[in-house]
């Protein structure tokens, strides 16, 4: 039992971790609790004919978390001498347990994003 309550311990929730103030994917992905997922914006951004796309929203409504997302998806992270490095951010959108690099050893198990569903855009954009 919970000291100041009549609350059995295990039945105290908590209250879930949410990031606030960043706007880097990777860090709001892996360090929240509380994710909206958005990821198909990749897929309107992939299949948009247009020369220019131009997003326009308030201050604060996720234009600069959302192009980062974007990019972390296309782009091809390469060592100091230019030479691509294995695929590390797939996880991030096809889901599945990452290390966080904690001297515990602690993990977490990312859920599979709606990106990961079209097939044809994951084997183009992000097997390379």
């Amino acid at each position: 039992m919970h000291k100041e309550s009549n609350v059995p311990a295990d039945k105290i929730s908590v209250a879930p971790k949410i990031r606030v103030g960043t706007d880097e994917f990777y860090d709001l992905l892996v360090n929240s609790d509380v994710f909206v997922d958005k990821s198909l914006l990749i897929k309107e951004v992939l299949e948009d004919s247009g020369k220019i796309i131009l997003i326009t929203r308030p201050r604060r409504w996720g234009k600069t978390i959302n192009m980062d997302m974007v990019r972390r998806f296309l782009e091809i992270e390469t060592d100091a001498g230019g030479n691509p490095l294995p695929v590390a951010d797939i996880k991030l959108f096809t889901g599945g347990e990452i290390d966080l690099k904690l001297a515990t050893g602690r993990k977490k198990l990312l859920k599979k994003l709606k990106i990961a569903d079209y097939t044809t855009i994951m084997a183009e954009y992000q097997l390379h």
